[in-house]
C-alpha cells in the first residue's frame, strides 16, 4: 500500500520543463540598445543566455517576463572569461532599460546590480543583486515575483563572454503545500502501523 501511496505522490510533483535558451552566437547579437533590448520569453525550467560584451561597443541588454504564478528563483553564473577584469550586471522593473549604460547607468533607478568574476561561477547571484539595490536602488528580496524586467550585462574595459541559468519556478499555491503535507502526515502514519 504504502509504494501505491509514494507513487501517486510522484505522479504529482511537476515534470522538468524545457525552458528558453539564447546563445548569441546561434540566435543573433544581443541587443545594446536600451529602448529595444532582445527579448527572451523566459519558462519553467533554467532558462540559459549565453553571449559575448564588453567595451563601449558592445553593451548586453535583455528584457524577460517571468509568467504569472511564477517566480525567477536563481540566476547563476554558469560561465565568465574575461582578462582579469570584473563585469557589471543591473536588474530594472521595467520591460526597456530606462538608465544609461557604461558609467552612465544611474543607481536610484536599478532594482539592483552585481559585480562579477571568474571567481563567482557557480554562484546564484539572485541575492546579491538584491542586497546590492538596498541603500542604491529599490533593493528585493529573493525570489522575483512574475513581471517584466531589464537585464543589462556590460564590462566598459574589456570584451568577455558568459552564460546565466536563469531558474524560473512555480509558485507553491498554498493549497498544494497543504495537500502535500497531509499526504506525507497518512504516509507516516500508515508506516507506523
Amino acid at each position: 500500500m504504502s509504494r501505491a501511496l509514494f507513487a501517486a505522490a510522484l505522479a504529482c510533483l511537476p515534470g522538468i520543463a524545457a525552458a528558453a535558451n539564447y546563445d548569441e552566437s546561434v540566435s543573433g547579437d544581443i541587443s545594446g540598445v536600451p529602448a529595444t533590448p532582445t527579448t527572451i520569453a523566459f519558462t519553467e525550467g533554467a532558462n540559459v543566455i549565453k553571449g559575448t560584451a564588453g567595451t563601449p561597443a558592445d553593451y548586453d541588454v535583455i528584457s524577460f517576463t517571468i509568467p504569472d504564478g511564477h517566480q525567477l528563483s536563481s540566476l547563476y553564473l554558469d560561465a565568465y572569461s574575461n582578462l582579469g577584469y570584473q563585469s557589471f550586471v543591473g536588474l530594472q522593473n521595467s520591460a526597456t532599460w530606462t538608465t544609461g549604460l557604461g558609467f552612465g547607468v544611474v543607481g536610484e533607478t536599478l532594482m539592483g546590480y552585481a559585480l562579477f568574476d571568474a571567481g563567482l561561477i557557480g554562484t546564484n547571484l539572485l541575492a546579491d543583486i538584491g542586497v546590492n539595490g538596498v541603500g542604491f536602488g529599490s533593493g528585493f528580496t529573493p525570489p522575483l515575483p512574475s513581471g517584466a524586467y531589464s537585464f543589462l550585462i556590460q564590462d566598459t574595459t574589456s570584451p568577455f563572454s558568459y552564460q546565466f541559468t536563469f531558474n524560473v519556478t512555480a509558485v507553491p499555491e498554498p493549497a498544494t503545500i497543504g495537500l502535500a503535507a497531509c499526504g506525507l502526515l497518512a504516509i507516516t502514519r500508515m508506516r507506523r502501523r
